[in-house]
């Protein structure tokens, strides 16, 4: 997410006289684009485009290398790479991408080091503190602690048993009282309702097949357009206030 974000980060890394080798890991449809841009650091031997890499692969060729992971996102809801990374000892410096404050593990400057969406000189900046060795050992020890409390799969399955006990311990809802009108997400809907079609697609085994991520769900996607940017400003919002709570 924001790979747009990479070549004017690595320019000003450059302009701070800061040594670097800088891997890409992955593969999609910006790589190409992305390459064209990194040309330069490519045939200076800066940059090295990895492709797409195994467990074991990433953990040999990046994590086991790399003294610093770079996240440039605009939202996540992880990520899981950030974790991974503080588990290998690897400093990590992140945009202060949507979800982080809900999150409430990254510290700046405790166990991470943070800059603002989008801003390519203070992300470059970040990274150049990380010459300070002294520094990297502080953040990748609070890291490392963060994950062995928080991320392991031990903590992960008791989180969950904790959140299954906690849904079945509320009381059951009338049914009635939470039925709300469904919208139509397709000509048999249109023409039978949307109860009646769905017992009838289920009678006949027929399964809706959605073409990308929340499409599993077609009716929460029906009706009204979705006003994407009034959705992102309310989730930048509620997750900002998080953060001011908790910093």
């Amino acid at each position: 997410k924001r790979a747009q974000d990479l070549r004017p980060i690595l320019e000003v890394l450059d302009a701070l006289g800061i040594a670097y080798e800088f891997r890409v890991a992955g593969s999609g449809p910006y790589e190409q684009p992305l390459r064209d841009e990194l040309s330069k650091g490519v045939d200076a031997g800066r940059v090295r485009f990895m492709g797409r890499l195994d467990s074991g692969e990433l953990n040999r060729a990046l994590y086991g290398w790399a003294d610093a992971l770079l996240v440039t996102s605009d939202w996540e809801t992880g990520p899981l790479v950030i974790w991974e990374a503080m588990a290998h000892r690897v400093a990590v410096v992140s945009s202060r991408y949507i979800g982080e404050g809900c999150e409430g593990a990254l510290r700046h400057e405790e166990n991470c080091l943070l800059f603002p969406v989008g801003d390519a000189g203070e992300a470059a900046r970040q990274l150049a503190r990380l010459v300070d060795a002294r520094l990297r050992g502080h953040l990748t020890d609070a890291a490392f602690a963060l994950v062995a409390d928080r991320y392991t799969q031990e903590r992960s399955v008791e989180a969950w048993d904790r959140a299954f006990r906690a849904i079945l311990a509320l009381p059951i809802p009338d049914p009635g009282a939470c039925r709300t009108p469904v919208p139509a997400a397709g000509r048999l809907d249109a023409l039978l309702g949307t109860s009646l079609a769905e017992s009838l697609r289920r009678a006949l085994g027929i399964s809706f097949r959605h073409a990308g991520p929340g499409g599993e769900w077609p009716h929460a996607m029906g009706g009204q357009p979705i006003d994407t940017d009034a959705y992102w400003e309310q989730a930048r919002r509620l997750d900002s206030a998080v953060d001011v709570a908790h910093p």
